[in-house]
């Protein structure tokens, strides 16, 4: 019996819809032909997804059968690998229930990256409290189910909306996930929050001002000042962090009011 990590090709016995490893003698053996069907599998993967020429021995059908077979013997990469094949129909028919199991299946063998892509489908459907549930399960594993998580709580899908902790959620991409695709997205999302969060800061401690009974140009000439812009910025990224209760819009008022 040939080993077909060193052949150039499978042979119908090796791969084929049923495969059980009743035809060979040794779970050894089995294993060995499972563990040279992952490495061409893996290889051909590696290549499609690099964009460089398949070295791996495989035509894009046989792949497809070496994905199935490795999935349904609980091999969690490949359940990943097989899934996404199945979400978007690359190779095979489109099948999104089934490649929600494949996710869970991978999840269940340790790989809870699956979970977030479960819960990434179901968003996708706009199923959100099911998202939520699976992106809650994944941890922090993949920067696109953190992602989708962090956008859940900016936007109050499902789930109460929640800036501060959107913000933890980008935040731990940006340091986490710096060669991720989702790196200059949550980047992105930091700055618009960030920008939309101070201009409302700003606003009610503008609106607080005026109380005092001063005119509206008075206040916008006072606001336009490069040491009254800076005192509120400072106070501003003070609150946000909520180190000093002393930088509450309320208290930036009142300490203009005494600068005044």
């Amino acid at each position: 019996m040939s080993n077909c990590a060193n052949d150039n090709s499978f042979n119908d016995n090796f791969i084929n819809d049923s495969f059980d490893g009743a035809d060979y003698e040794t779970e050894s053996v089995v294993d060995m032909y499972l563990d040279a069907m992952c490495e061409r599998a893996r290889r051909y993967y590696m290549c499609e997804v690099l964009g460089i020429a398949n070295d791996s021995g495989l035509n894009e059908e046989d792949y497809i059968r070496c994905l199935e077979i490795l999935a349904k013997n609980g091999n969690r990469e490949m359940c990943i690998i097989y899934g996404d094949a199945l979400k978007d129909g690359r190779g095979v028919e489109k099948n999104r229930k089934k490649a929600k199991k494949y996710f869970k299946k991978a999840a269940e063998n340790g790989q809870i990256f699956g979970y977030g892509l479960i819960g990434m489908m179901y968003y996708e459907e706009q199923k959100y409290k099911k998202a939520f549930k699976y992106l809650k399960m994944s941890g922090k594993v993949g920067d696109c189910t953190v992602f989708t998580l962090a956008e859940m709580y900016q936007k109050g899908l499902y789930v109460k909306k929640n800036l501060k902790k959107a913000v933890k959620l980008y935040e731990y991409i940006v340091d986490n996930y710096e060669m991720g695709d989702y790196f200059d997205k949550a980047k992105e999302r930091l700055r618009e929050i960030c920008d939309t969060e101070y201009e409302e800061f700003k606003e009610k401690v503008f609106a607080l001002f005026m109380k005092n009974g001063y005119a509206e140009d008075e206040i916008n000439a006072y606001f336009s000042r490069p040491d009254i812009e800076e005192l509120i910025e400072r106070n501003y990224e003070g609150y946000t962090k909520r180190d000093v209760a002393g930088y509450s819009p309320e208290a930036t008022a009142g300490c203009l009011d005494l600068m005044y």
